[in-house]
């Protein structure tokens, strides 16, 4: 409005206060969604590392070895069972009761079944190094993804992830193709057929990291959309970036494998 011929500017005290509360009710989703991995991941170590000695030492160890494998694979069947059924009740919190409680005892449930999961993989490595440096390469890997997210507009991540997408349909088709029709004109060496493994898994394990980036996109334009994110949002986004996380961490540990694999071959 004008007064005495100047322009008077009018400021809404109110809308300002509006804003910067969405501001720093969006910035608190974000320090829960990091916080709640966190505290995920560090349960899942520490899972991990004492179902790997039950394994090695007790199952394997001290027992009868067949009884410690039908064990063994009672145990791992309960932890799918487990993850499946903890992270079912993670979502249904969110969309349903929205009670944190539930949700957080949910999502602490399937980090600790993923724990027991990923402790079997110490059965199938001889070198111990090999799950701290898949460890640190996922962590840098998924907070890559996270940046190249939180930066990206999206239609680039889709544009990829549909290329890498037609990539593994045909890849797969091919494999189909090549060894289930035509088994016998071909004729490959097991060292350049483990290489040839090594390709096709570093293109899963791409369109692993694009889906990645995209699970963070999603999440961050909801935050953005949204002016109320409850704890159980929250806790639902974690385990969709946790669950990410391990996925990264087990296809990269499946190359590592591969990679160590085929250099003692060719020694």
């Amino acid at each position: 409005m004008r007064k005495n011929g100047q322009s008077e500017v009018i400021i809404d005290n109110d809308s300002q206060k509006v804003v910067d509360l969405n501001k720093a009710n969006k910035s608190s989703a974000y320090f829960k969604i990091f916080l709640f991995l966190a505290l995920g991941l560090i349960l899942t170590s520490i899972v991990t590392v004492g179902f790997s000695y039950l394994f090695t030492n007790l199952l394997f160890g001290s027992i009868d070895e067949t009884a410690g494998l039908i064990w063994f694979f009672v145990i791992l069947f309960v932890s799918f069972i487990g993850a499946f059924l903890s992270s079912f009740f993670v979502t249904k919190s969110r969309l349903v009761t929205k009670k944190t409680s539930t949700s957080l005892i949910s999502y602490l449930l399937y980090t600790f079944f993923i724990g027991i999961f990923l402790a079997s993989f110490v059965l199938f490595i001889e070198d111990p190094t090999i799950l701290g440096i898949t460890l640190l390469t996922t962590s840098i890997l998924v907070l890559s993804m996270g940046i190249i997210a939180y930066l990206s507009k999206g239609k680039g991540l889709f544009m990829v992830a549909g290329v890498i997408s037609i990539l593994v349909f045909g890849i797969a088709a091919l494999y189909l193709l090549t060894f289930f029709l035509f088994p016998l004109f071909i004729v490959i060496s097991a060292s350049s057929m483990l290489w040839i493994f090594f390709i096709v898994e570093c293109i899963l394990f791409a369109s692993i990291l694009i889906y990645t980036a995209i699970d963070f996109f999603m999440i961050k334009k909801e935050i953005e959309a949204r002016n109320n994110i409850t704890n159980s949002d929250c806790l639902y986004f974690s385990l969709v970036i946790y669950s990410d996380f391990v996925r990264i961490f087990i296809q990269l540990l499946r190359l590592l494998i591969i990679l160590f694999s085929a250099k003692g071959r060719n020694k």
